[in-house]
C-alpha cells in the first residue's frame, strides 16, 4: 500500500470496509473498530489523517500495541499493520481480516457495523453472557440479536437481547453500579475519571 492508495481511500471516505481515525487517544476505541470489522467483512483502519480537512497528522500507535489489542479480542483477530510514510511523518493502515469464528467479542461485548448505514450508528454493541455459552453442542455459533447506538446515543435493543441481570456487564460497569448504590446518578465525566476510558467508551458502556 502506498500514498496513492491512501488518497483513493480518502476520496471514498468511511465505509463498511474503511475507517479513518485522526488519532488514537484511547486504545480501546481502536479495539472496538477492529472487533467490528472482524464481525462484518473485514476492513482497513487508517490512523493519522484528518480526512475532513485533509490534514496529515501522523500516527504514534505501535505494532506492539495493536497486536496486544488483537489478543484482547476473543477469539483473537488476524491483523496486519502497514506504515505509509509521507514527508517526515508516518500513518498506519491496519488491515483487519473478516473473522471466520464469529462472533468476536471485546471484554464480553460484541461490536459490529450496520451494513446498510456503516458508521452512521457508530458501533453496534451487545453485551454477552458466558462466552462459552455462545457455542451449541455441535460446535456452531448460536445467533446473536443486534443492539445498536442511535444517532442520539441511546442504546436500542431487540427483544431477545440478554438482560444485564444475567451478569453480562464488564468490570467497569459493575463498578458503576456500586457507585450508584450511594449516588443517585453517574455522569460520563465521573465514569471516565473512575475507570480511565474515553468519552465515547464511557458513553457506550453507560
Amino acid at each position: 500500500m502506498n500514498w496513492s492508495d491512501i488518497v483513493l481511500l480518502i476520496q471514498s471516505g468511511d465505509s463498511l470496509t474503511t475507517k479513518f481515525m485522526k488519532r488514537v487517544d484511547d486504545l480501546q476505541d481502536l479495539a472496538q473498530v477492529m472487533t467490528a470489522f472482524a464481525n462484518t467483512i473485514g476492513g482497513k483502519i487508517i490512523i493519522g489523517i484528518d480526512r475532513a480537512n485533509f490534514h496529515f497528522l501522523g500516527s504514534n500507535v505501535t505494532e506492539e500495541q495493536v497486536r496486544g489489542l488483537a489478543r484482547e479480542i476473543r477469539p483473537a483477530v488476524s491483523i496486519r499493520m502497514i506504515p505509509v510514510i509521507k514527508g517526515n511523518r508516518v500513518i498506519h493502515v491496519i488491515e483487519v481480516e473478516m473473522g471466520t469464528r464469529k462472533p468476536y467479542v471485546l471484554h464480553q461485548v460484541m461490536y459490529s457495523l450496520d451494513e446498510s448505514r456503516p458508521w452512521v450508528f457508530k458501533l453496534k454493541d451487545e453485551p454477552l453472557g458466558n462466552i462459552d455459552d455462545l457455542s451449541g453442542g455441535d460446535g456452531q455459533n448460536l445467533g446473536v440479536d443486534d443492539a445498536f447506538l442511535g444517532e442520539s446515543g441511546t442504546i436500542f435493543s431487540s427483544p431477545g437481547m440478554i438482560e444485564p441481570s444475567k451478569s453480562v456487564l464488564n468490570s467497569r460497569q459493575l463498578n458503576a453500579l456500586l457507585y450508584l448504590k450511594t449516588n443517585p446518578t453517574i455522569q460520563n465525566k465521573v465514569y471516565r475519571e473512575q475507570v480511565g476510558v474515553s468519552h465515547k467508551t464511557a458513553h457506550i458502556e453507560l
